[in-house]
């Protein structure tokens, strides 16, 4: 699962000192809201604000600089990869390859890797394709090299399948990426994202708890770690007894969890660490969304 571990930075307003706040994305709205509080961070432009990234998992956006406008579009963007398929994945490896290859900024641009998460499907990927001479074979054998085409069967064993796949290759602006190869010739980058107005998403953006769950394991957890779906909360009876029948178990009592977000800075995993108090915990996220504004953020102060 893609991961940011980000930091905010915000100058105090008189200027001595800064306040600091750490956030993984991604994150719920609430959460967002939560760090900002923390750090006392504002768009104001009379004083200095940053944001910048820790580590990054299944991304490779580390020791990278990125131009970003706001939290909520890195986090938009940690969304976009954990929706890929893992065909999409690979596409996008070599896609955001390519990218950094060409593009030779200083910074990277979050709004370009957002729209690198769009049309990827289009993408040509053969798999058990690891080398050159691998894939010159693979090209002679489906008549890719036209030049080819009268060649008798018997001369085959005389061609430079490594030369060949080069060739290939350099047509196809192509990579070998994890068992994979790729070929980017025709892909365009779509423009679904501006820069300005973040694309709707069908997740709900007022989650209180996000759990990363999945059925229990026999013996060894990374049996079922990657079919492992989020479920956020507050969410409706019949749509959680739905949701671990998704995932191959009878009840959600039954499930496992594997990270644990709150929007609730005083219920943590030292708090709720058990999947028997899962409808405790959906409860107490419904009537936390019912609270008055007021009575929320008292809450988030009282939990720093």
């Amino acid at each position: 699962m893609a991961q940011i571990q980000i930091e905010l930075t915000a100058e105090k307003a008189n200027g001595n000192g800064y306040f600091y706040a750490s956030l993984d994305l991604p994150a719920t709205k609430m959460q967002i809201e939560n760090a900002k509080q923390e750090a006392r961070y504002t768009d104001s432009d009379n004083l200095y604000h940053d944001i910048s990234v820790y580590e990054s998992t299944d991304i490779g956006l580390d020791n990278v600089r990125l131009e970003t406008t706001s939290i909520e579009e890195l986090n938009f963007l940690t969304k976009r990869l954990n929706s890929l398929e893992r065909h999409e994945q690979i596409a996008y490896d070599a896609v955001t390859e390519k990218y950094f290859a060409k593009e030779g900024k200083e910074l990277t641009s979050v709004k370009d890797l957002i729209n690198l998460t769009y049309g990827l499907d289009a993408i040509p990927i053969v798999p058990d394709i690891t080398n050159l001479e691998e894939l010159g074979r693979f090209a002679v054998e489906n008549s890719f090299i036209t030049d080819l085409e009268n060649l008798p069967d018997s001369a085959l064993k005389f061609l430079n399948y490594e030369a060949i796949g080069k060739q290939q290759m350099e047509n196809d602006e192509g990579y070998f990426i994890n068992g994979f190869y790729v070929a980017t010739y025709a892909y365009e980058r779509p423009e679904v994202y501006d820069g300005e107005h973040i694309p709707q998403t069908e997740e709900f953006e007022n989650a209180v708890f996000r759990l990363l769950v999945s059925r229990a394991p026999v013996k060894d957890p990374s049996e079922v770690l990657n079919s492992a779906h989020w479920l956020e909360l507050p969410i409706g009876i019949d749509e959680l007894h739905e949701f671990a029948e998704k995932i191959g178990a009878g009840n959600i009592e039954d499930c496992v969890y594997y990270d644990f977000q709150s929007g609730i800075p005083q219920i943590d995993e030292d708090v709720f660490n058990s999947m028997d108090d899962i409808e405790t915990l959906n409860i107490i996220a419904n009537e936390y969304l019912m609270l008055p504004e007021i009575y929320v953020r008292k809450s988030i102060l009282r939990g720093r």
